[in-house]
């Protein structure tokens, strides 16, 4: 018990945030509750911890953020509202790519903002980047900084940018 307490302490006094993941339903997590505020974020993101981590992040902010573990959910949330912007990790589990779901996004809403999150470097996903069809500004390389993710929902990005290097 000792050791569990020492080891919170010498995270708190490392980190601006911390997160009990004991204390949440993943359930509840994918499912939008109470009244909207704020931006509108749709999250696809598979890592169980990550997930909990936007949530938290975003109620904090009063962002409102949806955040769902698979592609196949994400598209059917896609068809029944509208978000100012969609976050989607490269790497999702499920039985849809990444770039598929994205493709299949732009399908449904033409003008939707992706913003991507890669464990990948930009120099080896440069090619791969373009199929998602966003720019160089809108792709965060993992890990990052929440507040640099802030950065790019504010930004005033386009949808349908292609990729550029700089």
């Amino acid at each position: 018990m000792k050791s569990k307490l020492d080891s919170k302490s010498k995270i708190s006094d490392s980190h601006d945030l911390i997160v009990d993941l004991n204390k949440y339903n993943l359930r509840r997590l994918v499912t939008s509750s109470g009244q909207e505020i704020g931006p509108r974020i749709l999250i696809a993101e598979s890592d169980p911890d990550l997930m909990m981590l936007y949530a938290e992040f975003f109620a904090e902010r009063n962002m409102t953020a949806v955040v769902m573990p698979e592609g196949n959910e994400c598209l059917s949330v896609i068809k029944e509202k509208d978000f100012d912007i969609v976050v989607l990790d490269t790497h999702l589990s499920g039985s849809i790519k990444a770039s598929d779901l994205a493709r299949e996004i732009y399908r449904i809403k033409p003008t939707q903002r992706i913003v991507l999150t890669t464990t990948n470097p930009l120099y080896r996903t440069s090619v791969g980047i373009k199929s998602f069809r966003v720019s160089r500004q809108d792709v965060l390389i993992k890990p990052f900084r929440l507040s640099n993710l802030i950065k790019v929902i504010d930004s005033k990005g386009n949808s349908c940018t292609s990729f550029e290097q700089n």
